[in-house]
């Protein structure tokens, strides 16, 4: 049995009670990395399986301990070798703090285990790692040989979890970072005809559609990502799917006043609705998204003064942020 440091009182008796501790802010990231170390080197007092560990590492980033997170997905991996999560998290979270060497020879000792055995989250950080470590590399050789690694490892994504709609975006991005748009169009396309419930497919592809100016396509495709998240465990946030449909739909009304159509009543609660709705959703979310809630604030203020309507205020409950009152137009 351990105790925490500060009170000296509270019991900690596995692996699991030291998560809920500092999930619960029991207990300081700073002090429960103290008792893991402590711990690891009084031969592991404090039993936990593969998970516990990679819940952790996870609440240690949460908090804004990244080097923490890692180094308890490194203490992991020499309890769990096989465990592909702890090595993916590992790579994540050294190279979140710029530790490049470790990210590398984590990776160097991920690859000899069989892919076979790789879980979506070891394939979507390995991708990231190699995305993002081909940047600061010296020559085209060395740049190119990062590429090509991480479109070997896309393909046995695909091929290992073929229903895995995050396959389909690691690919999406490859092609993009390529400037080939189309076919990242057509591989998310695909995607969301083989996996089915797609959410992050849709979020991606309205992305790309919004850039392009096809705010049709992006509504269509928002639309069919929110009847996506419609899940016990959403894999994007419904937040963000709601503002760019709100920002879809705002276009398509700046594109008739400009055309001199008429604009209906409908069309303004809609429009509405989707930027209240998204802003609702970044607070229930625990997103900062500082900057997508000045959008909205924006452009409902313009919004409303366009089409001569009252500006909503925002409200402020006992347990929340401030956000919008569903406003009648």
């Amino acid at each position: 049995m351990m105790k925490t440091g500060e009170s000296n009182q509270t019991p900690i008796t596995s692996l699991e009670a030291l998560h809920k501790y500092l999930s619960m802010q029991l207990i300081k990231p700073e002090d429960a990395y103290s008792l893991l170390i402590e711990d690891y080197k009084q031969n592991h007092q404090l039993k936990g399986s593969e998970t516990t560990y990679h819940n952790l590492s996870v609440e240690f980033s949460r908090q804004d301990s990244g080097l923490f997170a890692a180094q308890t997905a490194e203490i992991g991996t020499k309890l769990y070798p096989m465990s592909t999560t702890l090595w993916a998290d590992q790579i994540r979270y050294y190279e979140e703090v710029g530790e490049t060497t470790k990210c590398r020879d984590g990776f160097d000792k991920l690859k000899k285990v069989d892919r076979k055995y790789w879980e979506w989250r070891t394939y979507v950080f390995v991708i990231d790692y190699l995305k993002n470590a081909r940047i600061s590399l010296p020559d085209d050789a060395s740049y190119n040989s990062y590429f090509a690694e991480a479109e070997a490892i896309v393909s046995e994504f695909k091929k290992n979890i073929p229903h895995e709609e995050r396959a389909f975006v690691a690919e999406a991005e490859l092609l993009i970072l390529q400037n080939k748009f189309e076919d990242a169009i057509h591989e998310l396309e695909d995607g969301i005809n083989t996996v089915g419930v797609a959410p992050q497919c849709c979020m991606k592809l309205s992305d790309i559609y919004l850039e392009r100016g096809e705010y049709e396509k992006v509504v269509t495709t928002a639309r069919k990502g929110i009847v996506a998240l419609l899940q016990d465990q959403p894999t994007a946030s419904a937040g963000y799917m709601y503002y760019i449909l709100a920002l879809a739909l705002d276009a398509l009304r700046q594109k008739k006043r400009i055309s001199g159509e008429q604009i209906s009543s409908e069309h303004v609660q809609e429009i509405l609705h989707a930027y209240q709705t998204a802003d609702k959703l970044f607070v229930v979310e625990g997103r900062i998204a500082v900057a997508y809630r000045r959008t909205i604030e924006a452009r409902i203020v313009i919004l409303c003064m366009e089409e001569g309507i009252e500006i909503p205020i925002r409200t402020r409950n006992a347990d929340a942020e401030a956000s919008y009152d569903d406003t009648k137009v």
